[in-house]
């Protein structure tokens, strides 16, 4: 058996003197979708920047393609095919459309590492075939995009990067629901292209629709993990938020 493109022993995240994440184990393999679950304060979006090297301190094993990050740098778990939609989407907001998805280009023709030479190439055409509402909007600055534009940019960037694993932090977060369906729809079209994916969700609905697996983080730790085929809705639930077994259910979030 293939061992995971992503396997996380043991994580444990702190910002400061608070621990963020307790003893979290996870895999992602090649080419399948991760929903990462859990309410508000769960440690999800903990858990993505200590992937990124962007945590005050990370206690644990992070193995990316059979080699332990330790403490390299940002910059260069980018180019070796990890990439970050950032809650917020966090764009440059006084540069173009063009200019933002110009970053994503430099960053990829800077992949390195043993998954390089077959990663998925996205250009900028390719961008545009995904989200062709930023074709008329490539000149206007990324502050005068609605947020449904925005996030578009911000996958779009990602994307340009030639990532081996995309990862989006609260992808739905604040938009309408228009907006986001049209967002998780070009997801399973992504994942065709060879492109692996870990979705950090509030969403329990949206995330595990698009999921092979799933995590449910609480308190900053896995209480649940599964397929969403193979898990009753209820039971995913009450380790959501946390309900002792055999609690009411609760309404689909």
């Amino acid at each position: 058996m293939a061992s995971p493109l992503l396997d996380l022993q043991d994580l444990r995240v702190f910002h400061g003197r608070f621990q963020a994440l307790h003893g979290v184990d996870m895999q992602v393999n090649s080419g399948e979708v991760v929903a990462l679950i859990g309410a508000n304060g769960a440690g999800k979006t903990s858990l993505l920047r200590a992937l990124m090297g962007k945590v005050d301190r990370c206690d644990g094993v992070v193995m990316w393609q059979g080699t332990a990050l330790g403490a390299m740098p940002a910059t260069e778990r980018v180019q070796r095919g990890l990439a970050l939609v950032p809650e917020g989407r966090r764009l440059f907001p006084s540069l173009t459309v063009a200019e933002n998805l110009g970053i994503g280009l430099t960053l990829g023709r800077q992949r390195s590492g043993p998954s390089a030479e077959t990663a998925a190439r996205f250009g900028l055409d390719d961008v545009l075939d995904i989200f062709p509402a930023l074709r008329p909007l490539l000149e206007r600055e990324a502050c005068r995009l609605s947020g449904g534009q925005q996030q578009m940019v911000a996958i779009g960037r990602a994307l340009l990067m030639r990532p081996t694993l995309l990862m989006c932090d609260e992808m739905s977060l604040g938009l309408a629901p228009r907006v986001i369906e049209e967002l998780y729809a070009v997801l399973p079209g992504i994942q065709a292209r060879g492109v692996s994916l870990l979705i950090v969700e509030q969403d329990l609905t949206r995330a595990l629709a698009v999921a092979d697996r799933f995590y449910c983080l609480l308190e900053g730790r896995v209480t649940l993990s599964g397929r969403p085929e193979n898990t009753a809705r209820a039971t995913i639930e009450r380790h959501y938020f946390g309900l002792p077994s055999g609690e009411v259910d609760l309404p689909h979030a």
